[in-house]
């Protein structure tokens, strides 16, 4: 399908002159697109909208013709843009408490940031020209195949900056979902779930009329992410109540429930990549204590998103595959002593090295970890899929031939030359539960510039192990200096 359209392409261009921050540009759009859509939907005289789709429930709204902002505009001589689309927000709102209750709360179309007026409404008034002309069949078949309104920005505004932090490679997202096995009434959950992409990925069953019969839960801390989430639900004909506006982290170190229950079937995850500012404190640390594993390290939070997600995996059939960073499963310090719980546990299944560049917005090694519940060969298994990828015009590409060959190597058994194998525990062990795939593959041929490799990976350690060091000797110290101050 056509997901290309250049009044949407218009619409984010003017929209980059004003802001600096994606987030913000893409909570601006989504609600006109998403206001665009409902009227196109809006049948004369209703005032109920059905959100097609073939999920477990219908969706519908109410958006009477007072709502209808787009047919306001241009029936009648408004002279403060911003307030009108504000008004019209409001009661979309207030007519829709369980689907869009306070979801447009944090934004203003009155803003500065937007200009002052009458400038601000002559830029809104182009902006809202553009979405206008947006092709209604675009926007109809982007919402039954699935595809999202960041989708849409992403591809429209021909892969712009701005989008990439929304978006999880749909090649990506289909190996992730692929891995976990998808059923009917699994429940699926991303504890950091951003504009919810993965999610809508994995409810999309190509071979059910393009729908999986489950229920999706989501948390997300940035409020204009959660925004962009639930209106992507929206239009794509989900309820977006179980996507909760929430720090999974904080909350599990809480010890309370996420959602609306404890443990998931599936969680599937695109985290942040090495946070240095992701809550670290006692009080989580004692949390992540208690699970077992070992507590995450201050400058990193790999991990504590791992871990936090890992806590809500149903223990019976549960199956996770979230990606991180390289350097996750190969840093010592407190990540050493997590991977070898992990592993003596027997809590990872397998771990597959992903192409360079791979994500859009991150541009290092990255690789998928899998764990799932009631595992017992101790053992993972190891594939290394970096050369497996194309170039792309933004970003590496997988290829659907390499998704196939992951898929087939997870489902087997066999040894593939210099691509898969299934490594036992005393193996790593052996290598002090470094985790990276390539430690464990082709070692039959090394060459000089593996050698060299191996040196890099060594100093990287020793970096990663001298600044935890520096981290606990400064906390000691602004310990001992806070304690003779009281003294004196």
């Amino acid at each position: 399908m056509k997901v290309h359209d250049a009044y949407i392409s218009d619409a984010v261009e003017i929209l980059q002159n004003l802001f600096v921050d994606s987030a913000e540009l893409a909570a601006y759009l989504t609600p006109l697109v998403f206001l665009k859509y409902l009227s196109i939907l809006r049948e004369q005289g209703s005032e109920i909208v059905k959100l097609p789709n073939t999920s477990l429930e219908t969706v519908t709204l109410n958006f009477g013709k007072q709502f209808d902002l787009f047919s306001n505009i241009r029936k009648f001589s408004v002279p403060d843009i911003g307030a009108e689309i504000n008004s019209s927000l409001i009661g979309i709102e207030h007519s829709n408490p369980s689907d869009m209750g306070k979801i447009f709360s944090g934004i203003d179309y009155c803003h500065p940031r937007l200009g002052i007026e009458p400038a601000r409404s002559n830029v809104l008034r182009t902006v809202i020209s553009c979405v206008e002309n947006i092709d209604n069949n675009i926007l109809k078949e982007a919402a039954l195949s699935g595809v999202s309104l960041t989708d849409l920005f992403f591809y429209s505004s021909s892969g712009s900056r701005f989008f990439v932090e929304f978006t999880t490679p749909h090649d990506v997202a289909e190996l992730l979902t692929s891995i976990v096995k998808p059923k009917d009434n699994d429940s699926v959950y991303d504890g950091a779930c951003g504009s919810g992409q993965l999610l809508l990925s994995f409810l999309r069953d190509p071979g059910k009329k393009g729908v999986r019969y489950t229920r999706a839960y989501g948390s997300e801390k940035n409020y204009l992410s959660w925004m962009v989430a639930r209106l992507n639900f929206l239009f794509c004909g989900f309820h977006p109540a179980d996507i909760i506006l929430e720090d999974s982290i904080g909350k599990f170190s809480n010890q309370s429930q996420h959602i609306s229950q404890k443990y998931y079937d599936v969680i599937l995850s695109n985290p942040p990549k090495s946070q240095k500012e992701w809550g670290y404190s006692a009080e989580t640390s004692r949390s992540f204590e208690k699970l077992g594993f070992g507590i995450p390290s201050k400058s990193n939070g790999d991990f504590a998103f791992v871990l936090s997600m890992m806590s809500h995996l149903n223990p019976e059939n549960g199956r996770m595959a979230i990606i991180v960073p390289d350097g996750a499963l190969f840093r010592q310090g407190p990540e050493h002593l997590i991977r070898k719980n992990l592993t003596a546990f027997d809590k990872i299944s397998a771990i597959i090295s992903l192409p360079q560049r791979i994500l859009y917005n991150y541009p290092l090694g990255t690789s998928i970890l899998v764990l799932r519940s009631g595992k017992s060969d101790n053992s993972i298994r190891m594939i290394d899929a970096r050369n497996r990828g194309r170039v792309g015009k933004f970003r590496n590409e997988l290829p659907k031939e390499s998704i196939e060959l992951i898929k087939s190597a997870l489902n087997s058994d066999d040894e593939i030359d210099n691509f898969s194998r299934i490594v036992s525990f005393e193996e790593i062990q052996h290598h002090d539960f470094a985790l990276l795939p390539q430690h464990y593959i082709g070692s039959e041929e090394i060459t000089e510039k593996d050698d060299l490799s191996l040196l890099l990976l060594k100093r990287r350690r020793l970096q990663d192990s001298l600044e935890e060091i520096n981290h606990e000797l400064d906390f000691l110290m602004a310990g001992a200096l806070e304690s003779a101050s009281k003294i004196i």
